[in-house]
């Protein structure tokens, strides 16, 4: 699809439900204002973000490595957001009294229910009931993360 199919994909979406989460792809750097001025939540150029991760591995080329080899190793580590639910064990806890290291997950990030952010979270963040945690770790760990956040007490 061009970019103009794109827009109006992306007009028509946000007209059917304005709560939407829309991820529009746009060939062109011109394009991306119009597709966000359309309703689009994110708009992703891959020439764009070619060219950031050519950039970054020149700045960079130890971290670019890392990431490659993070990301080479497939499904077997994931960066995800976990909702924290009320019902969790987390809950009322700082992120060094939980097991979340011991389990090998690292909190990244924490998204307050308020949309305060805290990154990175000091040791001594509590976790508080609405928060979305942004974790990195194994697909397993943070799956087991996930029903431990969601079991009942």
């Amino acid at each position: 699809p061009t970019d103009a199919d794109n827009v109006y994909v992306v007009l028509a979406s946000r007209m059917l439900n304005p709560k939407m989460q829309i991820v529009a792809r746009a060939s062109d750097d011109r394009a991306v204002e119009k597709m966000q001025r359309a309703g689009a939540s994110r708009v992703i150029s891959p020439i764009s973000s070619g060219a950031v991760k050519i950039a970054r591995f020149m700045l960079t080329p130890s971290v670019a490595d890392f990431l490659e080899i993070a990301d080479s190793r497939g499904p077997e580590l994931e960066l995800a957001d976990v909702q924290i639910k009320p019902t969790s064990p987390y809950v009322g806890k700082q992120l060094l009294e939980t097991d979340l290291r011991q389990r090998g997950i690292m909190v990244i990030g924490i998204r307050r229910a308020d949309g305060k952010r805290l990154l990175p979270p000091p040791g001594t963040a509590t976790i508080e009931a609405g928060d979305c945690l942004f974790v990195f770790g194994s697909a397993a760990a943070i799956n087991e993360m996930i029903s431990a956040s969601e079991a009942e007490e």
